[in-house]
């Protein structure tokens, strides 16, 4: 009001909150299509699937994120222990360890970020960590919710549909994604596996 932004002059505070009132509905309907597009895009996720060896989810890794961490100064790794042929969605996997690196760079201290992708005994598992404030063990068993954000995002943008729409891609593929607090490191652990197919 003070800005001038609903106008000047002699309107009534009852001309000026109809204005506000209407700016906030606009806003109210804003945000409710975009929430109803980002349910809309995890719901007609449909994979792809193909077959490649698992060193290329790590060489798309490491082309599309190198010069970024290195951009923002945050040690970064990609390592592939082993390299089996799997049967999967490529890029669902690829927006799965977009979104975790996306979290990592939030809510990591700067300090170091790496990725693992390795073969385990039924799959394959992809594992990124990073450095930073840990959660309290009692809100892991929420982070997967949607719109839930956790009490390290206080000061951090963000919409908490995140971690959801990794989590669902995951179930889509067949997988799953959970999380750990591994405190001698001082890290947070996220992995997704996956069974063979």
């Amino acid at each position: 009001i003070g800005t001038g932004l609903y106008g000047t002059g002699p309107e009534s505070a009852q001309q000026i909150a109809e204005k506000i009132t209407a700016n906030a509905d606009k806003i109210g309907q804003l945000t409710s299509e975009l929430i109803e597009t980002a349910s809309t895009s995890v719901s007609s996720y449909t994979p792809e699937y193909g077959t490649f060896y698992l060193r290329e989810l790590a060489a798309l890794t490491r082309q599309e994120f190198t010069a970024r961490m290195e951009l923002n100064r945050i040690p970064f790794s990609v390592e592939c222990e082993s390299n089996p042929l799997i049967r999967s969605d490529l890029y669902g996997l690829f927006r799965i360890i977009t979104q975790l690196l996306g979290n990592a760079e939030k809510y990591g201290d700067g300090s170091g970020i790496s990725v693992v992708l390795n073969r385990q005994d039924e799959g394959f598992a992809i594992i990124v960590r990073n450095r930073g404030d840990l959660l309290p063990e009692s809100e892991l068993p929420f982070i997967f919710g949607s719109f839930w954000r956790g009490s390290n995002a206080q000061n951090t943008e963000g919409s908490g549909i995140g971690l959801y729409i990794s989590q669902q891609i995951a179930s889509a593929l067949g997988g799953t994604i959970f999380a750990r607090r591994l405190p001698d490191s001082g890290e947070m652990e996220f992995t997704a596996f996956f069974e063979s197919m």
